[in-house]
């Protein structure tokens, strides 16, 4: 996995966590709560890439934020 700083401490899906915040932290969605959303989801999608969104989501609040977030402009 690549990741910009390794953190021998850190394990790999904590890497990936760190990774997927640097790289979209500084998205401009017009709004910091969107950013950290797109953040959380694209989190649960590579934490369970097999998954469904309801799966990788975990709850339905989750779930549902998701796909208001795809259907919001």
């Amino acid at each position: 996995m690549y990741c910009l700083y390794e953190d021998p401490e850190a394990s790999q899906s904590q890497q990936m966590e760190q990774w997927i915040t640097q790289e979209l932290e500084r998205t401009e969605l017009g709004d910091t709560r969107r950013t950290k959303g797109l953040i959380k989801i694209v989190e649960n999608l590579s934490a369970k890439p097999e998954a469904s969104i309801p799966q990788a989501s975990g709850t339905w609040d989750e779930t549902k934020a998701t796909y208001d977030f795809w259907d919001s402009p």
